[in-house]
């Protein structure tokens, strides 16, 4: 998870070196460039740089359309995970979905597995602060490992 927030960092640098967020500076690519940098070493066996190419080739159907939408902002909604962490109190989960609520996202996702009644707890609590009317609430549990008795 380290290399990936470096990963992360660098292609952050590099958009902002272009004056592009990083999903335009990668829209911006063409497959080729695409697969010039993404390193295949660890995903070789389940995706090789030709498969790549041919499937990032195939995406290029369409992708003008797909950037309009984008653009007139009716692509994938943004939602926010501020609240969602594992560890935050009570009390920062509800202030902290009262303040994106606020700021107008309507997409929220929290991260579940740190106990049942945990995940019953925050929920609920998201459900409180944010409703159920418009809105969606999402769950993340990776990065969990879930211990199930053998029966």
């Amino acid at each position: 998870m380290a290399t990936g927030a470096v990963v992360n960092a660098i292609w952050d640098l590099w958009g902002r070196f272009e004056r592009k967020p990083v999903w335009k500076l990668v829209c911006d690519m063409s497959p080729e460039e695409l697969v010039k940098v993404i390193d295949f070493r660890y995903i070789v066996d389940v995706l090789t740089p030709a498969e790549a190419l041919e499937m990032l080739r195939e995406g290029q159907i369409g992708k003008e359309e797909r950037l309009k939408q984008v653009l007139n902002n009716k692509a994938v909604p943004a939602y926010t995970t501020s609240a969602g962490w594992l560890g935050y109190s009570d009390e920062k989960v509800k202030t902290l979905l009262k303040e994106t609520f606020k700021e107008g996202f309507k997409f929220f996702k929290m991260k579940v597995g740190g106990g049942i009644e945990q995940d019953r707890r925050k929920l609920a609590i998201a459900r409180s602060v944010i409703g159920y009317e418009g809105v969606k609430l999402m769950v993340d549990a990776n990065q969990v490992r879930f211990l199930f008795p053998i029966v």
